[in-house]
């Protein structure tokens, strides 16, 4: 089978080394190229629009994959500006520029536009896709539309955890800032529900600087095969 890989640091590989902001070993896609071909445009610090843009690209010079397996990258990706210069930190302009309820009182519900039209672009490809949870929360939206591992990994090797949709607090306090500024929402009810997100996003900052399966804020080689044991049965 040729399998088509997108994603961020997390689908580049596993990261084993302290202090090593690289992968070490190929992770996911090195056990699925065991018995597939597999391709992988994970590309660090990337993002699931990237994404969708390196796969429009792939298929003017190469023929449809038979499978594509997205390793979701974190939505605060897409509010970094990847075409002109080198920061990849996100802007308050690309924030605004996501496609985000703002007027929501609950954080699946304030980020269900941006899912949505991710999984429509990357369903108009008519590649059948298997989602991979990664570094952060997989929104239930995302089953509605493809096959697979619909908890992020930390979740996966971690017995009662709940992940956060952030990943850093950079993002957490840009974008709850942006939502305090443009919500509708009770001032009180808006407040109370970062507190609740920055919460669950500090427990999952304390897990991962000590969970034997995160190097570096990343999946070492043992979380990488659980994952492709997941991805195994779905194949």
């Amino acid at each position: 089978m040729n399998i088509l890989m997108i994603g961020d640091s997390w689908g580049t590989g596993a990261f084993d080394i302290k202090n090593f902001h690289d992968p070490s070993h190929p992770g996911l896609a090195y056990f699925l190229n065991q018995n597939h071909t597999v391709t992988n445009l994970s590309v660090r610090g990337g993002s699931n629009g990237i994404g969708i843009y390196l796969i429009e690209n792939f298929l003017k010079e190469y023929p449809k994959p038979d499978l594509l397996v997205w390793v979701q990258a974190n939505f605060m990706r897409d509010a970094r500006n990847y075409l002109e210069g080198v920061n990849r930190n996100p802007t308050r302009e690309g924030i605004e520029k996501l496609n985000i309820n703002w007027n929501a009182s609950t954080i699946d519900d304030i980020l269900l536009p941006y899912f949505t039209n991710t999984c429509e672009a990357i369903q108009q490809f008519d590649i059948p896709t298997i989602s991979v949870g990664a570094s952060a929360k997989v929104h239930p939206k995302i089953m509605e539309y493809f096959n697979g591992i619909h908890i992020s990994a930390t979740e996966l090797v971690t017995q009662d955890f709940e992940d956060s949709y952030f990943e850093n607090r950079l993002d957490i306090e840009m974008f709850s800032k942006q939502y305090l500024r443009s919500t509708e929402v009770q001032e009180t009810i808006a407040l109370d529900l970062w507190n609740i997100e920055l919460s669950i996003f500090l427990n999952k900052y304390d897990l991962w600087q000590n969970s034997p399966y995160i190097i570096e804020q990343h999946g070492n080689l043992r979380l990488h095969k659980r994952l492709y044991e997941e991805v195994e049965k779905l194949l």
